[in-house]
């Protein structure tokens, strides 16, 4: 029997390989973390660690103050009128608030009567001053003593203890605009550039939303808003500097501690990179000057009370004293909301609520350069462990070596993330494993290079009786198929009405080459929207959509095709004989393996789903439509469209607004009835 073993590679230049590849992993660290891939996979394994190590009790110092659903039914409105801010903010003072914050932006003045009316009074104010005095005067009076920021500008100076945000801009603007005054006296009096941190790194706003100049003075404090997404689009810091023009501003939620410690800006200072200080509290950052968020379970794991409660005088005075207050909104529409690990839609006043307790307690996430040398120092090791030994293994031993070294590191950095907040890399030092193994396996390429020609050989073969999906699948194992799983798919029957009639006037080679007509459309269409031709059935077929693997888009590809193949139907019958066809769909959970002998074996899936579709199917001749689709898969095929948005086919709306609803039925079989649609 030939040798099959994998030639061997001298142990020295593998060796040598393997610690050069460790090392350039180690000096791509940087850029390896800017993979969407790479970030993905961190995305991860941060997850992971949050999960296993379960919510914490957030400190007693800040709650939060929302508008919610039950506020909105109260005023009526939204936003919520200035006046009775003002009076929230006069009882919050009252009851000894150390510091009220607001995640609500106020970028323009409010008017009782509206923003356009306002806009013209003011526009008819200034042309009668110089016509009209008095009745110019009158105006101005009945504008000025109608304004809710009047009493809501009144409060805020009162309190001291008012926060306001605004809002920088990051997309290039026509100029540069200036800070204001009041803006610009919240910027950092103290802060260092050590040596070898780039103060660059910091975010550099272009743009700046600021609140009416007349509320930002009166005003405690005021810091920016903005929130910046990791890659994979959840939100782990808050920016301890954002920089314009030549000044460097604190983030609100820096300010709202600055406000509750009682501190005078000077007794703020940030190190670029490093930390920032507020009077007895070191604040760690990262090389981009952020404070890393430490979540601390999901969403309502602070104290929260309806603003709706304060304002009809039921709230607890005592609940908010010495506390720091942050007002934003929960019900939809009144505030951003963020993916975090343990949720999808973290309101962003609590965002807020946990840097602050971050900071207070001591919980703020490290990655600083003790972090980066340990990651580095992993990558090393991991990448040269399993090169080094990976390959004097067999394959299930240098498996079992890869997951051993996976998991340690796992280990690891789990402890440090619970024990001492450090952030370390989880999928750094798993990349080098992977590639250490890799390089290890090459060795053994002789096998595979073999195997790979098998694989292309058998798949040639396949690919003439089965589709793509199933040819790939069936050629890459050494056993036949038996890849039994429930998932879900679309299933797609279609006949052709009365072809036995039709057969019973035609020569028996144009039944047949009829038939192979038909059979060619089915596959082209099924095939052309990713679908599996199951099975033909004489004069009709079975098709899925997700199967083996399910694409996310699989209703609509199956209403596609439906479509698809129902036009060319109609642009077939041109000739003596007209085809008429009747096609099914339906979505669910679906059976999917081998049936039969191990001699003749058949991939099929089976099911509800399945018979439901062959009877709507049935169903479209008594209808007298070509096409019955289940309510199931319509709203799935809509759900699909709308999660695409602007990244969904041209055609795609103009298929879904040709869904018309046709009269429930109840199928055979069935206790309740469905809802059904066609395609006009």
């Amino acid at each position: 029997m030939r040798d099959r073993r994998p030639v061997p590679i001298g142990a020295r230049r593998r060796n040598f390989v393997a610690a050069a590849l460790a090392l350039l992993l180690a000096g791509l660290f940087a850029s390896l973390g800017q993979l969407p891939w790479v970030q993905n996979l961190e995305a991860e394994t941060i997850r992971w660690r949050y999960l296993a190590r379960g919510p914490l009790e957030p400190g007693p110092q800040t709650v939060l103050l929302e508008i919610d659903e039950a506020t909105l039914a109260a005023l009526g409105r939204w936003p919520v009128p200035r006046d009775r801010l003002a009076d929230v903010i006069a009882w919050l003072d009252e009851a000894g608030a150390s510091a009220i914050v607001f995640d609500l932006l106020f970028l323009e003045r409010q008017s009782p009567y509206g923003q356009a009316v306002a806009q013209q009074l003011e526009a008819l104010f200034k042309r009668l001053r110089s016509e009209d005095p008095e009745a110019a005067r009158l105006i101005a009076g009945l504008l000025e003593t109608s304004r809710p920021d009047r009493a809501f500008r009144t409060a805020i100076a009162q309190a001291e203890t008012v926060v306001l945000p605004f809002a920088f801009e990051f997309s290039p603007q026509p100029s540069e605009p200036a800070a204001p005054h009041a803006v610009r006296q919240n910027a950092y009096r103290s802060y260092v550039r050590p040596a070898g941190a780039d103060a660059g790194q910091a975010p550099r706003a272009l743009g700046l939303n600021a609140p009416p100049e007349e509320l930002a003075q009166a005003a405690a404090g005021l810091g920016p808003v903005n929130g910046f997404l990791a890659g994979d689009g959840a939100l782990r810091h808050a920016p301890a500097v954002i920089t314009f023009g030549e000044e460097h501003y604190p983030a609100l939620s820096v300010e709202a501690l600055r406000i509750h410690l009682g501190l005078p800006r000077d007794a703020v200072s940030l190190r670029f990179g490093e930390s920032l200080e507020l009077g007895p509290i070191s604040v760690p950052l990262d090389a981009a000057s952020r404070i890393g968020v430490n979540y601390l379970g999901p969403s309502g794991s602070f104290p929260r009370h309806s603003l709706a409660a304060v304002l009809s005088g039921e709230a607890a005075p005592q609940s908010f004293n010495g506390r720091i207050v942050i007002v934003g909104g929960r019900a939809a529409g009144t505030g951003e909301t963020f993916a975090t690990p343990y949720t999808q839609n973290l309101p962003s006043a609590e965002f807020h609520a946990t840097a602050i307790d971050n900071m207070l307690h001591g919980r703020v996430l490290r990655a600083g350069p003790a972090v980066q040398a340990a990651d580095i120092s992993a990558i090393v090791l991991a990448g040269l462990a399993a090169g080094l030994v990976g390959g004097a293994l067999p394959m299930g031993g240098a498996l079992l070596l890869g997951l051993g070294l996976i998991a340690g590191w796992a280990a690891i950095a789990f402890f440090a993330f619970t024990a001492s907040g450090w952030m370390l890399s989880g999928a750094a030092p798993a990349v080098a494993v992977l590639a250490g193994l890799t390089w290890a396996r090459a060795a053994r390429a002789v096998d595979e290079r073999a195997r790979r020609r098998r694989f292309e050989r058998e798949r040639r073969n396949l690919s003439r009786y089965f589709s793509p999906q199933i040819a790939e699948a069936l050629a890459g194992r050494d056993e036949p198929y038996s890849l039994e799983r429930e998932q879900m798919a679309a299933v797609m029957f279609v006949d052709i009405r009365g072809f036995t009639a039709m057969a019973e006037g035609l020569p028996p080679e144009d039944a047949i080459a009829l038939l192979r007509r038909f059979h060619a459309q089915v596959e082209e269409t099924v095939f052309a929207e990713g679908g599996t031709l199951d099975k033909y059935l004489g004069d009709g077929a079975m098709a899925t959509f997700g199967v083996p693997e399910a694409r996310g888009d699989d209703a609509l590809a199956a209403l596609r095709a439906a479509r698809r193949l129902s036009e060319a139907i109609t642009a077939d019958n041109a000739g003596d004989e007209t085809m008429e066809i009747g096609i099914g769909l339906h979505h669910g959970p679906v059976l999917m393996g081998n049936v039969g002998a191990e001699r003749r074996l058949e991939f099929t899936v089976v099911g509800d789903t399945v018979n439901v579709a062959s009877r709507l199917e049935a169903l479209t001749k008594e209808l007298g439509v070509r096409v019955v689709a289940s309510d199931a898969l319509v709203s799935r095929a809509r759900a699909t469209a709308d999660e695409a948005g602007a990244n969904a086919a041209p055609d795609d709306p103009r298929l879904l607004a040709a869904l018309r609803r046709l009269p429930e039925r109840r199928l055979r079989g069935r206790r309740q009835s469905m809802d059904l649609w066609t395609l006009d």
